[in-house]
């Protein structure tokens, strides 16, 4: 059996969830196959760089208009249909050679423009392949609603509620979690260190805090170690880079996981992708003024699970706020137990149960 996973690089959390979601496909089935592609690079690979840049310009120096367009189109229904728009038979016909030479017995999309534009594949050419969308945030926006997918991800009960709401069975819906890498779900190793340790965090971006005088305090509070994962943000790499004697710059890394182990806080913008993998770290959150739509609900969600703070404005103080939150222990506890049970609520075999091997369902036959 094998899976095409569709993704874009619009924020690296589509893209990490599609990479998860290849492990705990081939884990699911035995001797099965599942092949990750960049559906904006497959249709225009001489355009992608450039429409990933103005993205993430859009993103970092332009978050007002992007969240504007946002909030306004999460009221209205969806209207698009790529196959009427000018590139949509162009768009079809990238899908067609794509579906053509992988042959997969199921397509998954991390990204609503995938979604949509299987769904004008298949209303063009009446292939019958399941569409299964895997939502990467704690909400519920008419982009991610697709009329050609038969099956949905969801992160929690809230996000499935929101999909009934719009119409989308409740049979269709599996609350499994946003997919991360299995490093994140092994054990937390036992702790061995009297000293306090943050992780701090800005996305795949580097979104990270520019004053120097707030690394400088850091470093001087007693027995605290910080490292900060600066991401793309080769500026704010090098002016860190052994600068403070307790705090530690790394650029991009693929070992997320073991710095969340190492850590008791991470300070972070509550994306899907690093929430759920604070989630399976039981590494409480604390999370510094959202302000992306999606990461607002993210931080909503935080809040009403009990597995983080969040502060909705800058304090004047943010390394003292850091520390005070480090040294609570009894509220730090408290998240990580909260933290287990989102775990254990999970529907860990969603994959098997869409494909027909779940206990819902009928086992095929070869």
């Amino acid at each position: 059996m094998k899976a095409l996973i569709l993704t874009a690089k619009f924020g690296m959390g589509h893209l990490s969830a599609a990479q998860s979601l290849k492990t705990d496909w081939e884990k699911s089935f035995v001797g099965s196959q599942a092949v990750v592609k960049d559906i904006v690079s497959c249709a225009m690979p001489s355009f992608s760089q450039t429409i990933y840049h103005s993205f993430d310009l859009l993103v970092r120096r332009g978050s007002k208009l992007y969240s504007t367009f946002y909030k306004f189109s999460s009221h209205a229904e969806k209207q698009l249909n790529i196959a009427r728009y000018p590139m949509g038979d162009f768009l079809v016909q990238c899908a067609k050679r794509l579906i053509r030479a992988e042959r997969p017995d199921v397509i998954i999309s991390t990204i609503p423009v995938a979604s949509d534009i299987i769904t004008a594949y298949k209303e063009k050419t009446g292939d019958r392949i399941p569409l299964v969308t895997c939502i990467t945030d704690i909400s519920v926006h008419p982009e991610w609603v697709s009329a050609g997918t038969n099956y949905y991800l969801v992160g929690a009960e809230k996000v499935k509620q929101g999909l009934v709401k719009r119409g989308v069975p409740a049979s269709r819906v599996y609350v499994y979690g946003i997919p991360v890498g299995k490093a994140f779900k092994e054990p937390k190793p036992a702790e061995g260190s009297l000293k306090k340790h943050l992780l701090i965090m800005g996305g795949g971006l580097g979104m990270l805090p520019k004053e120097m005088e707030f690394y400088k305090e850091l470093s001087s509070l007693p027995d605290l170690e910080t490292v900060i994962l600066t991401g793309s943000n080769r500026e704010l790499y090098h002016k860190l880079c052994g600068k403070f004697p307790h705090v530690k710059a790394v650029g991009y890394t693929h070992k997320v996981d073991g710095y969340m182990q190492w850590a008791d806080v991470i300070l972070t913008k509550p994306g899907g992708i690093t929430m759920f993998e604070s989630i399976y770290s039981e590494l409480p959150m604390l999370v510094v003024h959202p302000t992306l739509p999606q990461e607002r609900e993210n931080a909503k969600f935080i809040e009403q699970r009990r597995i983080g703070r969040v502060l909705w404005k800058r304090p004047h103080n943010l390394a003292a706020t850091a520390y005070e939150f480090l040294n609570d222990a009894y509220s730090l506890t408290a998240m990580r137990r909260n933290m287990g049970r989102i775990k254990r609520s999970l529907d860990s075999g969603a994959l098997q149960k869409i494909m027909g091997f779940g206990p819902k369902g009928k086992e095929r036959t070869a």
